[in-house]
């Protein structure tokens, strides 16, 4: 498949920078009871209480940065590990948000790591982190390192297909976050909010939704805008099980034929794909076209 190589490295180095710190992964985890009503961890990541069982991650301090950093592409940054659960006075909450403005313009933000827990990630909660590449929950980088170990052995014209437990994503959530070039819309996803990826993205973006009964009523006509150095947008839906190939300087995609199997998307290439005339890549995503 077209670009296959770039996005499989792309793929591989959102893996690895994810990963990489794997010794401080446990530090997410750790706890004090010392603490403010606004729950503030010994690491510097900070909740906020929703329920008597739930919790929203709002932010970290600059103590959780130096503890979690790293480096990509030449950048000095840090890398997020949310945990599933955290303690306070002796109960347990589960983590299922992230909070409005939560990372808003942290620009040392390189990657995400997340529970399967995480249903909703609030309005601009990445707006303006210009420097994330992945955001990856940790079943998805399971499944996204399996696929990527079996590649070998497959056809160049394949891409590993991964999930999520998010549901929503707000407006602007990730806005001006243009070094992210894949989007991963798990089984679950049932709301895109307003330029949730507006700007985003360098010369090819993929975007990959897994929910095969995504509504058009619940994703904005502006979901994702491309930025000004895009000039491509590959959309894998499970809707209709296709593929398109968008090209935003001719505001035009052709559509191949695609099958959705052991981990894989499988894309056929015909001599003569259909040229699609659309400047919506919502239709694609939801296999209106």
């Amino acid at each position: 498949m077209k670009n296959i190589s770039t996005k499989a490295v792309t793929l591989m180095m959102a893996c690895a920078f994810i990963m990489a710190p794997a010794v401080n992964s446990a530090a997410a985890e750790k706890t004090t009871e010392s603490v403010k009503d606004a729950i503030s961890f010994e690491d510097g990541m900070k909740f906020e209480i929703t329920s008597k069982k739930t919790v929203k991650v709002t932010g970290v301090k600059d103590e959780y940065r130096k503890s979690h950093s790293s480096v990509a592409d030449g950048k000095k940054g840090y890398l997020l590990y949310i945990p599933e659960k955290v303690e306070y006075k002796n109960k347990s909450y589960t983590v299922d948000e992230i909070g409005a403005k939560a990372f808003k313009g942290d620009k040392k933000l390189l990657a995400v790591k997340h529970p399967n827990t995480i249903k909703t990630i609030g309005k601009e909660a990445f707006a303006n982190c210009t420097n994330l590449v992945t955001f990856l929950d940790s079943l998805a980088y399971a499944k996204a390192q399996k696929a990527l170990n079996s590649m070998d052995n497959q056809e160049d014209d394949v891409m590993p297909y991964i999930d999520s437990g998010v549901e929503v994503i707000g407006d602007r959530a990730f806005k001006n976050c243009r070094s992210m070039s894949m989007i991963f819309l798990g089984s679950k996803i049932k709301k895109i909010g307003s330029e949730a990826y507006g700007n985003v993205g360098s010369k090819v973006v993929t975007i990959m939704n897994e929910n095969k009964k995504l509504k058009a009523s619940g994703v904005a006509k502006d979901f994702f805008i491309p930025s000004s150095k895009c000039q491509y947008v590959y959309v894998y839906t499970n809707v209709n099980k296709k593929c398109y190939l968008y090209d935003k300087a001719e505001k035009t995609a052709s559509r191949e034929k695609a099958s959705h199997k052991s981990g894989f998307w499988k894309i056929g290439w015909d001599k003569s794909p259909r040229i699609i005339k659309s400047t919506s890549v919502k239709d694609f995503l939801t296999g209106k076209v």
